[in-house]
């Protein structure tokens, strides 16, 4: 779930740091807005079921923005992570003055000049509030660190409200715990975080990663793309291209059918090379590997080995659609893609297998790459892996190189020769055709070797390119 990816100034941060993010910004870009537009904070979506009313029994305590600001600023927070992260790019500070805190970051260079600003988070009743300019997504990225903090000080679980954070702006969500206004004469974002109690996050319960949350996600084709999204207790990170394509999915607790119901909506949505089979086939979460996808469940070792920043309290599945066909040596297999036209189709290792229009021939042990050149001139590559080479019995027993094998004058020796393709026609020849020759088809894959006079010779059989050397001798 932590793989490294660029943000849009090329600086490298982990998902787990910009995954919220982009899961709320997201739903910016798409148009969604979670209270109306205008100086007028009125909630939409009224036909959807308001979650529990906010307990008041509870009150914003006098040390409230000091325990914030601790909660923020201590040693092993994501923010003082991103901070040093950021470190020798932009120049990042923090202060507390009463019930304010500000964040000012100023940039080092003119690459990240886009970073600079400042931006107050102070606290208004029940509510920590900010706003910030809609080019700014840094200041917004720094208010999520700021709700982090107010999770910590609530004693709540972050990942479950960063998930209840999404839910809210993805599915309309009525919320008061937080919101969100945008003023278009402004062109300002404000954000407001309740600070006086514990959430109602049951809501979350049954989201998954639907339509809602792929807004950044279109069909893939053959140039690389990724997102992070997430909602709810589930979260997904996505890189690649449409024959090379992997999905990580990352839910708090244990993998469930919301992490297989999240799977299928984002293979539906991405549609890389074999979608239509998995979606055809997998009816279960279950590990299991085709030709054309893998699904496994890393473990936490494994997936820190990817990231030390992956949380100890999720479990993960990793989808992997990478078109690897395992075949044995005289297979042929027919390869087709859906919506897309080619102009021609090419091997790497014609040795190993070929390709006509689609078909795949197996010749021998080895692996080629199988490409698909498109209309548009864009390639898709195809990794076939061929186990073994054609193998050859003589007179009933595997054929070994060392022997020579005896026959008698006008009788035949029999060599059955397994893994041959019937499209690739054998090719025979005898060092002394006068003593021993072959008096096969090439299309045979029971071979006759006549004895024709006492002598020795060797007798080359050709199957698939393979080139086998007989010693014989006629008695």
């Amino acid at each position: 779930m932590n793989k490294k990816i660029k943000n849009r100034n090329s600086k490298i941060v982990t998902v787990k740091h910009i995954v919220s993010a982009l899961c709320l910004s997201a739903a910016l870009v798409s148009g969604i807005t979670v209270q109306a537009k205008g100086n007028d904070s009125v909630s939409l979506a009224d036909n959807i079921a308001k979650v529990s009313e906010v307990n008041q029994y509870a009150e914003v305590k006098a040390d409230c923005m000091q325990k914030v600001f601790e909660n923020l600023t201590k040693a092993d927070s994501d923010y003082s992570k991103v901070k040093k992260d950021y470190a020798e790019y932009v120049v990042i500070s923090e202060k507390l003055e009463g019930n304010t805190i500000s964040v000012t970051a100023q940039a080092k260079t003119a690459d990240y000049e886009s970073l600079n600003g400042t931006w107050t988070y102070a606290l208004e009743g029940d509510y920590i509030v900010n706003t910030y300019k809609d080019s700014e997504m840094f200041g917004f990225t720094i208010g999520n660190y700021i709700a982090h903090a107010v999770s910590d000080y609530l004693e709540m679980d972050y990942e479950l409200v960063n998930g209840y954070m999404s839910a809210v702006i993805k599915k309309n969500l009525k919320s008061d715990y937080y919101s969100m206004t945008i003023d278009d004469a402004t062109e300002t974002i404000s954000q407001k975080i309740y600070v006086a109690g514990k959430y109602d996050l049951s809501v979350i319960d049954n989201l998954y990663i639907d339509a809602d949350s792929l807004d950044l996600l279109d069909p893939l084709t053959t140039n690389s793309t990724s997102i992070a999204t997430g909602i709810g207790k589930v979260s997904a990170t996505t890189y690649g291209t449409k024959d090379s394509f992997q999905i990580i999915i990352e839910e708090y607790g244990d993998v469930t059918e919301l992490s297989y119901k999240s799977i299928l909506e984002i293979v539906k949505k991405a549609q890389p090379i074999g979608y239509d089979e998995f979606l055809k086939n997998y009816t279960k979460l279950e590990v299991v590997s085709t030709d054309y996808y893998t699904v496994t469940f890393p473990t936490l070792a494994e997936m820190k080995q990817e990231s030390e920043t992956v949380s100890e309290k999720d479990k993960f599945v990793m989808v992997v659609f990478k078109p690897v066909l395992k075949v044995n040596a005289g297979t042929a297999k027919k390869l087709s893609l859906k919506g897309e036209t080619v102009k021609k189709w090419k091997t790497s290792k014609k040795t190993v297998a070929t390709v006509s229009k689609g078909k795949i021939t197996a010749l021998k042990k080895g692996t080629a790459t199988i490409t698909a050149v498109l209309k548009d001139g864009s390639e898709l590559k195809y990794t076939v892996k061929v186990s073994n080479s054609p193998a050859l019995t003589v007179g009933g027993k595997k054929f070994n190189k060392k022997t020579t094998y005896t026959v008698k004058k006008n009788k035949t020796l029999k060599v059955k020769i397994t893994g041959k393709a019937s499209a690739v026609k054998n090719v025979y020849s005898s060092a002394d055709p006068a003593v021993a020759k072959v008096t096969s088809k090439t299309t045979a894959s029971t071979v006759k070797i006549k004895g024709l006079k006492a002598g020795s010779t060797t007798v080359t059989v050709r199957v698939n390119g393979v080139n086998y050397k007989i010693r014989i001798k006629v008695k």
